[in-house]
C-alpha cells in the first residue's frame, strides 16, 4: 500500500481486483490497496466458484450446467430454484448431500456481490479485465503441467509464447518475425545460436593409457652418483600409499 501511494495516483482510476476469497485475500485487503481510488470493483474468481459448485453438487451432475448458467446470468432466483431442485432429488438417508447443499448456499450468498459481471456493473471499457488468477492463466498451466512435464527456462518461454500468440491470433506474425529484420541481423542471430549450441556440446571422450612410470636402467652401483640419482628418482615418482 505504501508503494502504491508513493508512486501512483489512483484518484481517477477504477481498480478491479479478483481473488478466490481465501484467508488474506478478502475484499477488505484489496480495499486497503486501492485506498483513494475513484472506484473499486472486487470479483470472486469464477474458476473457484465453479469448482466449489461442482464439488457440492457432485450427486446431481445433470444440474451443474444449469447452476453455472444461473451464476453467469446473475440470477439469484434461478440459483435458488436449482438448489431446491437438487434438494428434492436427495433421498431420505443422504444427510451428507443435504449438508453439501447447505454449505453451497451459504458460499454463494457470501460471494454473490462479487459475481456480477463487468458489463452488469457498468464497466464497458474494452481494455478492462478481471485479472490473472486460475481462470486466466490455467490456459497456459493446463498445457504446461499436464502429465508432470518438466521444462527448461528456454523451452517454457517458447511454449508460453506459442500459446499466447495462438490465443491472440498473432502466431503467423510471431513465426515470421525474422522476415522483417535486416539480413545481417538475421545472420548474426544464427551465428550466435550456432555458437551457443557448439559451446553446450559435451566434448568427445578420448581414452588414454595413463601416465607411464619411467626408471633408469639397472646395472649401476648404488653407491655411485648415478645410482644415487636413480634411487632418488624412483622414490620421487612412487605412488603414495593413500591413493
Amino acid at each position: 500500500m505504501a508503494y502504491l501511494q508513493a508512486y501512483y495516483d489512483l484518484s481517477h482510476t477504477v481498480v478491479i481486483s479478483n481473488s478466490d476469497g481465501g484467508s488474506g485475500y478478502e475484499k477488505a485487503v484489496f480495499d486497503e490497496l486501492a485506498l483513494g481510488c475513484l472506484r473499486h470493483e472486487h470479483f470472486r474468481d469464477r474458476y473457484h466458484v465453479h469448482r466449489k459448485m461442482k464439488e457440492r453438487m457432485a450427486f446431481v451432475p445433470q444440474l451443474q450446467h444449469r447452476m453455472i448458467r444461473a451464476i453467469a446470468h446473475y440470477d439469484w432466483q434461478e440459483v435458488q430454484l436449482v438448489l431446491d431442485t437438487s434438494e428434492s432429488l436427495i433421498e431420505e438417508k443422504e444427510a451428507e448431500a443435504l449438508e453439501h447443499l447447505r454449505l453451497l448456499h451459504h458460499y454463494l450468498q457470501r460471494s454473490w456481490p462479487y459475481l456480477k459481471s463487468l458489463k452488469a456493473r457498468g464497466i464497458r471499457d474494452p481494455q478492462a479485465c478481471i485479472g490473472t488468477i486460475e481462470s486466466t492463466h490455467r490456459k497456459i498451466t493446463y498445457r504446461m503441467k499436464r502429465q508432470g512435464r518438466l521444462w527448461t527456462k528456454t523451452g517454457a518461454q517458447a511454449m508460453i509464447r506459442v500459446i499466447d500468440s495462438l490465443r491472440n491470433q498473432e502466431f503467423e506474425g510471431w513465426l515470421n518475425q525474422y522476415e522483417a529484420l535486416p539480413d545481417d541481423v538475421v545472420a548474426q542471430e544464427k551465428r550466435w545460436q550456432a555458437m551457443k549450441r557448439w559451446v553446450q556440446k559435451k566434448p568427445h571422450f578420448q581414452a588414454h593409457e595413463g601416465a607411464f612410470k619411467g626408471q633408469m636402467g639397472e646395472g649401476k652401483a648404488k653407491s655411485a652418483p648415478l645410482g644415487q640419482f636413480a634411487k632418488g628418482l624412483n622414490q620421487l615418482i612412487m605412488t603414495p600409499n593413500y591413493l
